[in-house]
């Protein structure tokens, strides 16, 4: 009997779900049996049986969503296994001296006793000064062999812990993240504890926040949330690779952490659940890592995921190769036929709409009446049940946003199952230029396409005097309008969001007092002057404040920084500023660059960041929120 403890969940929302995913799935069902057998158009039915397929398997995916997610775990945090030894392994390439500082900084933090290890596949002598100064054993390699899969296993070899804690080089952890994990392991068959993937910087190129209304959603909140407590119940859950805890034991049993593909959280998880351990997803928030901040990191991220993901399923066979329960290969499909199928359906549905209204030739004739009784109540109870199930009724249009400008990522990762030498690419997450037309051309074609073809239709609606003609050009016009409205945003974002920074600085909502100090000469002499604001912008690299009065380029400040930990007190210079109208008022902020370095204090300011104030702004993600309550 399992020890493991479940979060109950609340019956009447479960129900709901429920109720939703089965009227979804009757009327969707309804809706293609009448549009097989009562819409085809002969003059073209080519263009018949390519929209009917992409309807169909679209279909599919939403079928294979709410039945996936009709089972769910949540579990309380069990009580701590003591006297455990426990290594923690921060595997790092290229990634910035400062990110991995603060990464370090926390690990070696961590309350229960454990061994800090930095793999250093770079080889740099910075990172071995790094560990040595917070008195990590540092690891590098004479080669790359195997990229982050032989990082990992060069760790082991130096290991013999009998737990494992796998960090990316930009995840912080939280004092408790063992403790939170470890009381997992009391179950035997238990080989992997993933915990829930939560980001810090929550103006990332997958962000839409409001805070103003201190409101938020992230695209991978889905995933982490919903899909994640899902496939746990079936002994599906995919290792990420970060954070997690894994038993040593199981990780000898299939030879160490898996190579041959780019994806080795993924693999490695697979050739566990084949060997017939558990992968336990704990849907906490245990570290917090950074999001791509543009969208060359945001693509190639999911570029990686694509074809690791298709090299896992050539070499592992997770669907008709041994060692998974028919649950188990129900679920990876479901997974594969979303993040790959799936774009190709959405590109057909775009091509579609211009095909249709550039051409004249419908892939469907039939009355309207008959289409609005058909189709409009399986699309009301589709998009009801998706908002149901993410507690949230933009996460339908949002994903819809985010999916299609991944979707050349997501198309290109079949390359996957053929190539044999892709190399592993870390992705970019420190200063990067916003993307440039030449990398996202084909999203801007595809949209100003979308956009000419509706107004198209719309004129070919008001000139035409065939009923049937103006009905299909209204709903094409519909259909373009809609998908040009729900994705414009996200094209625009591609050329908005850039990092000039190296590392991250936290915008807003800080609470946290800054008091400022500053020389200013006048014609009576010398004067000091003082004030207390509230610090934005901050890190171990600098600060800004908001005052009434634009302080001059180059002005020298002291600024005393009231902390729980601490106070910090850190010298620097105004470095920019810039004017903004709050209620009609003018304000100025005003950001400070540090030039006094001093090491403990930056460590001060970023554990407060990471431990108080990233917690705190999480808080504003409430799919995220809600499913951990």
């Amino acid at each position: 009997m399992s020890s493991l403890v479940e979060q109950p969940t609340k019956a009447s929302r479960l129900w709901l779900r429920r109720v939703f995913a089965v009227v979804t799935i009757v009327t969707g069902g309804r809706y293609l049996w009448w549009r097989w057998f009562h819409t085809d158009n002969p003059s073209a039915h080519w263009f018949f049986i390519i929209f009917f397929v992409t309807e169909f398997l679209a279909f599919v995916s939403t079928v294979g969503l709410l039945l996936g997610t009709w089972w769910q775990r949540f579990y309380r945090v069990p009580s701590v296994l003591p006297g455990r030894r426990v290594d923690v392994f921060i595997a790092t390439y290229n990634e910035p001296l400062d990110i991995l500082r603060d990464t370090i900084a926390c690990a070696v933090a961590i309350r229960y006793p454990h061994r800090t290890l930095v793999l250093d596949d770079g080889n740099r002598a910075g990172v071995a000064s790094l560990a040595a100064e917070f008195g990590c054993e540092y690891l590098g390699r004479l080669d790359n062999t195997h990229a982050k899969a032989g990082n990992l296993n060069n760790g082991l070899r130096h290991s013999s812990a009998e737990f494992i804690v796998t960090l990316d080089a930009d995840h912080v952890a939280i004092p408790s993240l063992i403790d939170e994990m470890i009381g997992f392991f009391r179950e035997a068959p238990v080989g992997i504890v993933q915990a829930n993937q939560d980001c810090y910087n929550l103006d990332s190129f997958q962000h839409e926040m409001d805070w103003r209304h201190r409101a938020g959603w992230q695209m991978q909140e889905l995933f982490f949330n919903v899909i994640q407590p899902a496939k746990d119940y079936w002994n599906a859950t995919i290792y990420c690779g970060s954070p997690a805890m894994l038993r040593r034991s199981a990780l000898d049993a299939i030879g160490g952490f898996a190579t041959g593909t780019i994806t080795e959280d993924l693999h490695t998880g697979l050739r566990l659940q084949k060997a017939g351990w558990r992968v336990l997803y704990f849907n906490g928030s245990v570290a917090r890592g950074l999001a791509p901040q543009t969208f060359s990191g945001y693509v190639n991220q999911w570029r990686r995921w694509g074809v690791g993901s298709t090299q896992v399923l050539r070499l592992e066979r997770p669907l008709l190769g041994p060692g998974l329960s028919l649950a188990q290969r129900l679920s990876y499909l479901a997974s594969y036929e979303y993040n790959i199928v799936f774009s190709w359906v959405r590109l057909l549905s775009v091509l579609t709409v211009i095909f249709a209204s550039l051409t004249g030739i419908f892939p469907l004739r039939t009355d309207p009446l008959a289409y609005v009784r058909y189709y409009v109540p399986f699309l009301i109870a589709n998009f009801t049940a998706a908002s149901v199930l993410a507690r949230n009724w933009r996460t339908p249009f949002l994903m819809e946003r985010y999916n299609f400008v991944k979707i050349h990522a997501t198309l290109t990762a079949m390359s996957g199952y053929f190539r044999r030498d892709t190399a592993f690419q870390v992705t970019s997450k420190s200063r990067a230029a916003a993307a440039e037309l030449s990398q996202a051309w084909p999203y801007v074609l595809l949209l100003f396409l979308v956009y000419t073809s509706t107004v198209v239709a719309v004129v070919q609606a008001n000139e035409t005097r065939d009923q049937g003609e103006l009905w299909a050009y209204l709903v094409t016009a519909m259909f373009g309008g809609y998908f040009f409205v729900v994705t414009a945003p996200g094209v625009a974002r591609i050329f908005d969001r850039r990092e000039l920074r190296s590392t991250y600085r936290f915008p807003q909502d800080l609470d946290t007092e800054a008091r400022f100090e500053l020389q200013r000469l006048s014609a009576d002499g010398s004067i000091v002057v003082q004030d207390a604001t509230f610090a934005r912008n901050l890190n171990r690299q600098g600060v800004s404040f908001t005052l009434d009065e634009r302080l001059d380029i180059g002005t020298y400040v002291t600024v005393k920084l009231t902390l729980p930990e601490r106070t910090v007190t850190a010298f620097g210079q105004i470095a920019w500023t810039e004017a903004f109208q709050v209620n009609g008022r003018s304000r100025h902020a005003n950001g400070v660059r540090f030039l006094l370095s001093d090491t403990d204090a930056g460590d001060a300011i970023m554990r407060h960041m990471f431990w108080e104030v990233a917690p705190r702004h999480g808080k504003f993600l409430a799919m995220t929120t809600q499913s951990q309550a």
